[in-house]
């Protein structure tokens, strides 16, 4: 089974999909018949490169990366020791171990590398999105929380975002649910507790419009978005 998206709330911890679009409005200080200004994203879009320029990995991380290292050292020295004893079964043992992490460690390493390039292709996307209350188009890259973005059929979502406006909406998300099927979309908010699949009220970046028409503020973007989890913890929260 291929690997699905986190049914946990967003990276900053608010369950988007669970509020009305009032307080999704109010919290990300956004007009949704407007959108945003222009100094104003400018503005974010500062805030969100200073804050991926200061991101550290958590602390758990690190230790497990530390831990990690310790193991794989014991280990070598384990087979040198075993080796020059003479003891083959042991270090054929040894040698099988240290001969799987690599393998491992290579394949967790294409695959960041494929997430990253998939998140790349998908920020270089055309996106619409309202600024100083007109429709214009700009690189999904330039889409900050708050912008105010329109969908419609054939477009691939640019962002996370929360409908507010929708018309006979429809969205194809099998890459993050593996439902072959497209979901319904509307504005109206569902329980925290409702799976990615039953959040019908959100629309997330990578995923396809099906049919119809709708308009979401947008709660997430880039390697924040939900997508990003798909392409493991590397790619995640980087930038």
């Amino acid at each position: 089974m291929a690997p699905t998206a986190s049914d946990e709330t967003t990276p900053d911890g608010i369950a988007w999909h669970a509020l009305p679009v009032d307080a999704i409005a109010s919290l990300n200080v956004t007009d949704p018949a407007l959108g945003l200004s222009d100094a104003e994203a400018a503005a974010r879009m500062a805030i969100l490169r200073d804050s991926a320029d200061t991101l550290s990995p958590p602390a758990w991380r690190l230790a497990v990366r530390r831990v990690h290292g310790i193991i794989i050292a014991l280990l070598a020295i384990i087979f040198v020791t075993t080796a020059v004893l003479r003891l083959w079964v042991e270090c054929a043992v040894v040698l099988a171990l240290l001969l799987l992490n690599a393998g491992c460690a290579a394949l967790q390493k294409r695959r960041s590398k494929r997430g990253h390039a998939a998140l790349r292709k998908l920020r270089e996307r055309p996106a619409r999105a309202l600024r100083n209350g007109r429709l214009t188009t700009l690189p999904a890259s330039e889409l900050v929380p708050g912008d105010v973005i329109v969908v419609e059929t054939g477009d691939v979502v640019p962002a996370d975002g929360r409908l507010f406006a929708t018309e006979s909406l429809s969205c194809r998300e099998t890459p993050l649910t593996e439902r072959p099927a497209p979901a319904r979309k509307s504005v109206e908010a569902v329980p925290t507790a409702a799976p990615l699949s039953m959040r019908n009220d959100m629309i997330y970046m990578g995923t396809q419009i099906e049919s119809g028409c709708g308009r979401a503020i947008v709660v997430a973007t880039g390697t924040d978005a939900a997508i990003s989890m798909l392409a493991g913890p590397e790619v995640a929260r980087s930038r």
